[in-house]
């Protein structure tokens, strides 16, 4: 069985990126070099997205430094999965407040997608990162809407309205 392997400019410069230890604009100086010489020598193919307002999404991002690759190219979403960072031993909170520090610092017009959501708790937490958007799914909705002293409270209020309507 024979394999034909095409890799487009796009997987050379993922690979690249993930061979990055550690990612800043202040160092690596080379690396930034590089990186600059590989996002100016797109295909008019490649730019095409960008130049036709096409709306893009870059998923599955579980880093900062490729979500901050994502805006540099220009998408128009850049989805962090909050529940696969953690599985990796990551904080999802710091990284995705991190990445909404660095698109907030540096002007990104590209908007913060989090999902991947297993718990109430994990939302609460990314309320405060500073993303756009959150898909949370309909059970952890329910959950969030749900409280038990919401429901006795307002049981008690119309225990308090039937009984002031049998006083009338």
């Amino acid at each position: 069985m024979k394999f034909k392997f095409k890799i487009s400019k796009w997987a050379n410069f993922y690979f690249f990126t993930q061979n990055l230890s550690e990612w800043h604009f202040s160092c690596r100086k080379e690396y930034n070099k590089n990186w600059r010489d590989v996002l100016s020598t797109f295909t008019p193919e490649q730019e095409k997205p960008s130049k036709e307002n096409i709306k893009t999404n870059v998923t599955a991002c579980m880093s900062t430094k490729q979500a901050v690759i994502a805006a540099k190219a220009g998408a128009t979403y850049v989805s962090l999965f909050w529940a696969r960072i953690a599985d990796m031993g990551y904080d999802a909170k710091k990284i995705v407040t991190e990445t909404a520090e660095i698109f907030r610092l540096h002007n990104f017009r590209s908007k913060i997608i989090i999902g991947s959501f297993r718990q109430v708790s994990q939302i609460n937490d990314a309320l405060l990162t500073g993303a756009h958007v959150l898909t949370i799914p309909t059970n952890l909705l329910n959950e969030m809407v749900w409280n038990p002293r919401t429901e006795s409270t307002i049981q008690e209020f119309i225990d308090k309205w039937d009984n002031f309507q049998k006083t009338q």
